[in-house]
């Protein structure tokens, strides 16, 4: 995970050179990542890789079940609970795929920016360098 900042939008980029799998790192990483930027910026910006945003849960994880599988179904519950709930606004973007959790991922945030919504809302954030990031929620 990637944290950045231009001191109003905060970017949290994760990229694991796969799928993006939901699992402890990056439950862990995406909620280290939405403590900082309450102290970063105004606003959160998540985004996955070019052309994934995540492929679901890490079946590594779910193959182990039991105990396994219940504490990530607790953390992953925790976590959407802190995106919904996160004080600042927060833009989930996606630039091709968000399977299964990954999809659940998308729609946690209070604007959500997929390229394939054709009915969705804007959303605009304006970048104190001059930039504007565009999210689309559905309607």
């Amino acid at each position: 995970m990637q944290f950045d900042s231009d001191g109003t939008v905060a970017t949290l980029n994760f990229d694991d050179g796969k799928v993006n799998a939901i699992g402890h790192g990056i439950i862990d990483d995406i909620v280290a990542g939405l403590s900082w930027a309450q102290t970063e910026a105004s606003a959160v910006l998540t985004v996955g890789r070019d052309g994934l945003l995540s492929g679901g849960f890490d079946l590594k994880v779910i193959r182990e079940g039991g105990d396994a599988v219940r504490v990530m179904m607790k953390k992953v519950a925790d976590l959407f609970y802190r995106l919904l709930t996160h004080p600042q606004p927060l833009v989930i973007a996606c630039t091709g795929h968000a399977v299964a959790a990954g999809a659940f991922l998308l729609s946690s945030g209070h604007g959500s920016a997929h390229k394939s919504w054709p009915n969705c809302r804007k959303k605009l954030m304006p970048r104190t360098n001059g930039t504007v990031v565009a999210g689309l929620s559905q309607p």
